[in-house]
């Protein structure tokens, strides 16, 4: 408990120290060098986990401390996957390895952990979900791992109550492969693991397998089977960004099929859905940054990814550059001429007030969308803390709108850092 307490105190000094960096992201940067030293003090690092999904884990440290086994949990009953009718041409992508046109990327190798750290020092691998549950209840989640402080966030939206929980872990113990995604983090409760998935003895293509737990209010979990349905998505057409004064390398899974069991507020429930899937690695983080980022799902198969992004308060038009558009036969469109405007405000109990209803338009499309959240309080905690720069909002949304003149529905999930006074 002492130790506990020990590092919050001094994760809040962090903080303090860096109030200019606001949201999760920039709070696994300003926090990362401090965790990395309090990690090695209480254990070291892991001798070699290079093989992992289904099979018994063994852990054993370099100071001689016991050996972790990590049995993987007994599965639990998982619902029949929804319809994995693949697009654009499978017999094209789905496949390892992969090699997308135009870029050096390579799948699955570049799933996996990329080294050296002073080359690749960020680096996170996130997920978001639109789930419907056996009862029909709706949900909306996300995940993300950290490089960084070996940090994991997750929450789940309950669009019924209107509920929103979350947890945030720092895990003494993780690992990661570097030539496919093989993601463990270890901590005194709880194990997370995310992993490419096998089939006879290899890698199944584009199929993952995720597992998170933690608690708000009892226990809350996740455990989602994954199938990519479309092509990998390299942002900005080659997969690599500018970013301030760096650069990233940014790929997307704009659309999975997705079977699982959701835990939260006493009750378990099988869920389907659809998933995304963003990983991103560089050098790129500057600690004036702040953004808001939209990723939309089109119900007729068509996928967008969109934001503005500031440094020091100043626009700064990203995602090397504008709108990217995605379509069913997974062709790539840049669109630069968006824009986002805000119509709704709602201030969270810290004072700090967010966007939570947007119009997006761009003429060459003829697109106009309205995204709204499907409610306010989605508000990630990154601490247990008043302090506004140890929040920030992320949360499932709704869309309509007309593209090319026809009308157009979808789900979306946004992701705000950058707090306003209003519209």
């Amino acid at each position: 408990m002492k130790s506990g307490l020990f590092l919050i105190r001094s994760l809040l000094t962090v903080f303090i120290l860096t109030i200019s960096f606001q949201g999760a992201f920039g709070a696994a940067v300003s926090a990362g060098s401090f965790v990395q030293s309090e990690i090695s003090d209480r254990k070291s690092t892991l001798d070699t986990l290079d093989q992992y999904g289904g099979n018994p884990v063994h852990i054993t440290s370099r100071s001689g401390e016991p050996e972790l086994d990590l049995q993987e949990p007994a599965a639990a009953m998982m619902p029949t996957m929804p319809d994995t009718n693949l697009m654009c041409n499978p017999a094209e992508w789905d496949r390892y390895p992969y090699y997308p046109a135009g870029t050096d990327i390579v799948f699955a190798q570049d799933e996996g952990q990329h080294r050296p750290y002073d080359t690749y020092p960020h680096e996170w691998w996130y997920a978001n979900f639109h789930l419907t549950g056996a009862s029909g209840r709706k949900y909306g989640a996300f995940v993300a791992f950290f490089k960084i402080a070996h940090m994991r966030l997750f929450a789940i939206s309950d669009l019924e109550t209107g509920e929103y929980y979350r947890d945030v872990t720092f895990a003494p113990i993780a690992m990661a492969s570097d030539h496919y995604l093989n993601l463990l983090y270890v901590n005194v409760l709880y194990r997370q693991a995310w992993y490419n998935k096998q089939q006879s003895g290899a890698l199944a293509p584009f199929e993952y397998r995720l597992e998170v737990a933690g608690r708000d209010r009892g226990p809350l979990s996740l455990t989602a089977d994954m199938k990519a349905l479309k092509a990998p998505m390299m942002v900005g057409g080659n997969g690599l960004v500018k970013i301030s004064d760096g650069w990233s390398y940014y790929t997307i899974h704009p659309r999975l099929a997705v079977a699982g069991t959701l835990r939260i507020a006493g009750r378990t429930e099988q869920v389907t859905g659809t998933g995304w899937i963003d990983h991103q690695w560089g050098k790129f983080l500057d600690p004036s940054m702040t953004w808001d980022w939209f990723a939309l799902q089109l119900d007729d198969g068509r996928e967008i990814l969109v934001g503005d992004v500031w440094i020091d308060g100043v626009p700064f038009r990203s995602f090397s550059s504008g709108l990217n558009f995605y379509d069913e036969a997974c062709a790539l469109e840049l669109l630069p001429d968006y824009r986002l405007t805000p119509l709704r405000t709602w201030t969270d109990p810290n004072g700090r007030t967010w966007v939570v209803e947007w119009r997006l338009e761009e003429p060459s499309r003829a697109m106009e969308l309205h995204i709204v959240a499907n409610f306010d309080q989605q508000v990630m905690d990154v601490l247990p803390s008043p302090l506004t720069y140890a929040h920030f909002w992320e949360g499932s949304c709704t869309v309509s709108g007309r593209i090319d003149g026809l009308p157009v529905t979808g789900k979306a999930y946004v992701e705000l850092t950058h707090a306003t006074d209003g519209p």
